[in-house]
């Protein structure tokens, strides 16, 4: 029932076959789990059902005995419920069994492994799981289809802990090249989001030159998800920053995917926003910000604190949208009301693009807000945030005589100018030097300058 689309909506026929899963699964053997957890996590409103997933990850608990195709389901299916990302008993049971097996999966076990393993974060950084997962893959490789590869690509881009796993790296992009012909569009945007995410490949010029070629002869098929994957991770990859003929081409689309009515999720606008933020020639394309703008401004009020922050990071790079009322206004009243739940890392972001926005340098609301919130983050940013904090605040006329706020931020200085990056460290110096009231700080400046010596000698001219 789960592969036929029309059953998928069916609530009376679903809440009827979990409720005698629930009453059977203390009897199912790995074959009917597998079944069961592969077929419910395809039925949207199911993936919230507590006692049916209670029940069913109980089960996989107590087997004893697996095959490699059942396990490789049951992992697949289990990281689609996100109320069991968390149980850290179920994924150490699986992991041990994906790792005992990974040597008998066919390329398609694999690869769905791959994809559900690499959504569980505490596993991101279990190094015997990951080591046989893609000492197996280097082996199959030659063997996937371009949907294997493609969600192995995906999956393995997640873990830093391969991403110099030069082996691996080196056999799917070998093995990729020659499947795009055959690929559909979902599968070529999901190669370059996950391609562009490992450094080592960047200078692989036939790989990059591949997957422009196919993503120019499907863009037009993709969907939302599609395209905006594909606008991120070019983006990243610099060798292709400057290929007019490709970004010009994703422009055009992303307006028509803008323009058309058709439903766009927040993700996809966020991160066409950040992608062609990157693409520099681009600044200037007023069809295309309009597009982006308008869909930010309309979805702003139900955007996440971290997707807000980093439109407001984007748009503040585009010197055409900087005198755009209805845009910077939108944006600074969401975070208002956002600006309790904010990270250290999405409030540092927030504070220093709109300290770029002439117009936003007077809105004493936001800037009570973000400062308040400072205080109570202070303790757990790192150099880079308060880099961004302490540039931020500099250029805020309104803010450079409180005290408070300064005396907090010159304190945290304290502990973190040793470790800062160099482009950081000037970003403190330049910004603390506009405040008068901290001029006389004898303990600031000789800490700045004490941090100085060993920063000087790895600064750009």
């Amino acid at each position: 029932f789960s592969k036929l689309k029309r059953s998928l909506t069916d609530q009376k026929l679903w809440e009827a076959l979990a409720e005698v899963a629930v009453s059977k699964s203390p009897s199912f053997d790995s074959h009917f789990l597998a079944n069961c957890v592969l077929g419910f996590s395809k039925v949207r409103f199911l993936l919230g059902d507590q006692s049916l997933w209670e029940a069913l990850s109980k089960t996989a608990g107590c087997l004893s005995t697996w095959s490699p195709q059942h396990v490789a389901n049951c992992v697949n299916g289990f990281s689609k419920v996100n109320a069991l990302r968390n149980d850290a008993a179920l994924w150490e049971k699986l992991s041990e069994v994906a790792v005992s097996l990974v040597e008998q999966m066919s390329p398609q076990h694999l690869s769905n492994s791959v994809n559900g393993l690499s959504k569980i974060w505490f596993l991101l950084e279990n190094e015997k799981l990951w080591e046989a997962v893609a000492n197996s893959a280097t082996i199959m490789t030659r063997q996937m289809n371009f949907i294997d590869l493609a969600t192995c690509g995906n999956g393995f881009s997640k873990v830093l802990l391969l991403s110099d796993h030069q082996d691996l790296w080196g056999a799917l992009a070998k093995a990729v090249v020659p499947a795009l012909e055959s690929m559909p569009p979902r599968g070529i945007a999901n190669c370059v989001s996950g391609f562009s995410k490992v450094g080592l490949l960047y200078s692989n010029g036939n790989l990059w030159y591949s997957l422009s070629e196919a993503t120019l002869s499907t863009l037009r098929q993709m969907s939302p998800r599609g395209i905006s994957e594909s606008v991120l991770g070019f983006s990243r990859a610099s060798c292709f920053a400057e290929y007019e003929v490709l970004w010009e081409s994703m422009a055009q689309c992303s307006i028509s995917m803008l323009q058309s009515g058709q439903e766009v999720d927040i993700v996809d606008v966020v991160s066409c926003v950040m992608g062609f933020s990157n693409a520099y020639f681009l600044q200037s394309h007023p069809p295309l910000w309009e597009a982006l703008a308008q869909a930010t401004v309309e979805m702003a009020p139900v955007m996440r604190p971290q997707d807000l922050s980093n439109c407001a990071r984007s748009f503040c790079r585009n010197r055409f949208l900087e005198d755009d009322e209805v845009l910077w206004t939108t944006l600074a009243e969401a975070s208002l009301s956002l600006v309790g739940q904010m990270e250290p890392h999405s409030l540092a972001n927030c504070v220093n693009s709109f300290s770029k926005i002439p117009l936003l340098s007077v809105n004493e609301d936001l800037w009570d807000a973000l400062s308040s919130a400072t205080h109570s983050t202070l303790s757990q940013v790192n150099s880079r945030d308060i880099a961004q904090l302490v540039g931020g605040y500099s250029r805020v006329i309104l803010l450079l005589d409180n005290v408070a706020l300064w005396r907090s931020l010159a304190n945290s200085v304290f502990s973190t100018a040793d470790e800062m990056h160099p482009k950081d460290f000037v970003v403190c110096v330049d910004g603390f030097s506009r405040v008068h009231l901290l001029w006389g700080n004898q303990r600031l400046w000789k800490a700045l300058a004490n941090a100085a010596i060993s920063v000087l000698e790895h600064m750009s001219p």
